[in-house]
């Protein structure tokens, strides 16, 4: 049969090798034109295969082991911070110590001075009113009664140096004190401030009730004479009288008069108290947490 009648000629075998020829990806269609038959196709390149290593399975043993040093580990860490925090607490309550210990000091000084002069005013007070009873003496005394008169009503307080008390209270300050009897020997030092305090609110209410009894007795100008430009009292000139005799009037200046004398007379008594307590204090904080002086 000649080829005129054959309908599916077949291609040439150089044109069946130009159409297996692969594209390459990423090759527009117009760069393609450009390739020649004899191009060979470009290889994929082979994938890397990443293999897992064997692990070798841990026994119960290994677990409790690593276990057992996470838990010490973290005691460890525990136990650090909490000695560390007890260092910090124990220098912070000998620094409290230390301060109240200087504390300690201004109050005795503060003792000392208070208690003298609570002692000579409430002499005073006494020596006036055996005056005010003796009508011989009233007249030959005139110049001691307004001394003794002026000086009844002077306000004396005993000041004490809270600085520490203060930071112990409102810093909870007392929490730091391991030592109970530390704690127990301050609050009854401050306990007994307490109770004077007390007493001296007495004392001088009283000061002040006596001022209208006074002013119908003595002469107030005489009174202006006798404070000086330093503000302290001295003896009045001369043999100033009362100016008034009433017995009524004479009797309530003695009854105030004692009165008060009786509050000082109890205000000694709680501040030669404290003034023991204070020195108790001292020594034992001293001992207790090695104070230098």
């Amino acid at each position: 049969m000649s080829a005129d009648h054959n309908p599916k000629k077949k291609p040439s075998a150089r044109k069946r090798k130009a159409v297996q020829q692969p594209v390459p990806e990423g090759t527009d269609a117009n760069s393609t034109a450009n390739l020649s038959p004899e191009t060979p196709p470009q290889q994929a390149e082979p994938m890397e295969v990443h293999h897992h290593p064997n692990v070798e399975k841990k026994g119960i043993k290994e677990y409790i082991l690593e276990g057992l040093m996470i838990f010490i580990a973290v005691s460890m860490g525990f136990f650090a911070e909490s000695l560390r925090e007890h260092i910090n607490n124990h220098d912070k309550e000998v620094q409290y110590m230390k301060t109240f210990a200087q504390d300690l000091q201004t109050d005795s000084a503060n003792l000392c001075a208070s208690l003298d002069q609570l002692d000579t005013t409430s002499r005073d007070i006494h020596l006036l009113i055996g005056l005010l009873h003796s009508r011989s003496a009233t007249a030959a005394n005139g110049a001691k009664m307004y001394y003794y008169a002026r000086i009844s009503t002077k306000n004396l307080t005993f000041h004490v140096d809270d600085r520490t008390l203060t930071q112990l209270k409102n810093s909870g300050g007392y929490s730091l004190i391991t030592n109970k009897a530390v704690v127990d020997s301050i609050t009854n030092y401050e306990s007994q401030i307490d109770r004077y305090t007390i007493a001296n609110n007495v004392s001088l209410q009283e000061s002040q009730l006596t001022y209208p009894y006074m002013a119908k007795l003595f002469d107030g100008y005489v009174f202006e004479t006798m404070v000086t430009d330093k503000y302290t009292v001295v003896m009045p000139a001369g043999n100033p009288q009362l100016i008034s005799k009433d017995p009524a009037a004479i009797n309530d200046m003695i009854y105030f008069l004692h009165q008060r004398e009786s509050t000082l007379i109890a205000s000694i008594v709680f501040l030669k108290k404290l003034q023991v307590r204070e020195k108790n204090v001292y020594a034992f904080l001293h001992k207790e947490y090695n104070l230098d002086d």
